[in-house]
């Protein structure tokens, strides 16, 4: 009975859970005490980061076991910040809980593992969202309605290009033991800088086919470096893709090339680029912290309205099962169904 009793004095009930203490776990925390400053945040942290000491300030309580932690009510939502090859396993216990759930982009390390999520959501009515916030930008949603304005004309073709280097990223870690240098985190240029995987299919729909080829730089264990051409079957359109995160340059846009003229999508200079007729027009919408708050706020109001938010569990397969095929080409060195 004592033991009971101890057990239940040390679960931790709370309106928010926050699973990870880096730097987007940090942000998180910080936009949500802006949004509901009386809201209770526990953390929940199992590895030590540069940021723990702020978060955990900030954090009305933490606990280093997850399964210490219990939602409010029915409007609770757990943030899941893990590593990627601890996205499933985190969601199917919090789901069980009752929470809500933010997880962070990628969904997982894994594709065969979601379908532990679609059993565990069986007869149950809590909302995921799941963290491709170039979605919620102005800069995306802009692009959006431009290109189904088709004010261009038919798109042709359309080449995606991200280059980094992930080396600059955390400065006061060492690159080497970051999850992104580790293939069994969930690491690896793929995951990495999967949002330019989410926005292709977000603004051109999903591709059929994709051929992919990918490079391995000599000082890492990781893939560095893929390149794929996306096919259409239904539609005149090829979709050309570089990822790279180990590189000397940083660049991240998009150029659309249509019947009537082409755009620049430009996300490092949070700028649209419209060239018609000889005739240039630029929009700028600076990629902010505006788009993690929207995303927040979509949870909440989804929540509330007990409807998908706008990258929901759903989109975020899709964005899987394209990853899964581009691993398969590279496997087979040929083209791969989607």
């Amino acid at each position: 009975m004592q033991n009971m009793k101890k057990q239940i004095r040390n679960k931790i009930i709370c309106d928010y859970a926050i699973i990870g203490s880096g730097n987007i776990a940090l942000r998180h925390v910080e936009n949500i005490k802006s949004i509901t400053p009386s809201h209770k945040i526990c953390l929940c942290k199992r590895t030590n980061s540069r940021y723990d000491k702020k978060i955990k300030d900030i954090c009305d309580t933490s606990t280093n076991i997850l399964d210490d932690i219990i939602p409010m009510n029915h409007n609770s939502i757990a943030i899941i910040a893990s590593p990627a090859s601890y996205h499933i396993e985190d969601a199917v216990l919090l789901i069980k809980k009752g929470f809500n759930l933010l997880i962070e982009k990628p969904l997982t390390d894994n594709t065969n593992k979601i379908k532990k999520i679609y059993r565990t959501l069986k007869n149950k009515k809590n909302i995921i969202l799941v963290g491709y916030n170039l979605r919620y930008s102005d800069l995306l949603q802009k692009s959006k309605k431009i290109i189904d304005g088709k004010t261009l004309g038919e798109i042709s073709s359309v080449n995606i290009n991200v280059q980094t280097n992930y080396k600059k990223w955390r400065p006061v870690t060492k690159h080497k033991q970051s999850v992104t240098a580790s293939k069994m985190l969930g690491g690896g240029v793929l995951l990495e800088l999967s949002h330019e995987i989410d926005y292709m299919h977000y603004l051109f729909d999903v591709p059929t086919n994709v051929s992919s080829i990918s490079y391995t730089n000599p000082n890492s264990k990781i893939e560095t470096s893929i390149s794929s051409l996306f096919l259409y079957e239904n539609k005149d359109l090829i979709i050309s893709l570089n990822q790279d995160i180990c590189s000397n340059i940083e660049s991240r846009f998009c150029d659309i090339y249509c019947t009537n003229g082409e755009m620049r999508i430009d996300l490092n200079l949070g700028t649209i680029c419209i060239t018609k007729s000889n005739n240039k027009k630029i929009i700028k919408h600076k990629l902010s912290n505006n788009m993690y708050m929207k995303e927040i706020r979509n949870l909440i109001y989804s929540i509330k309205k007990s409807i998908k938010p706008l990258s929901n569990l759903e989109t975020a397969s899709i964005t899987q099962n394209i990853i899964k095929s581009i691993e398969t080409s590279i496997n087979v060195k040929g083209q791969a169904s989607i």
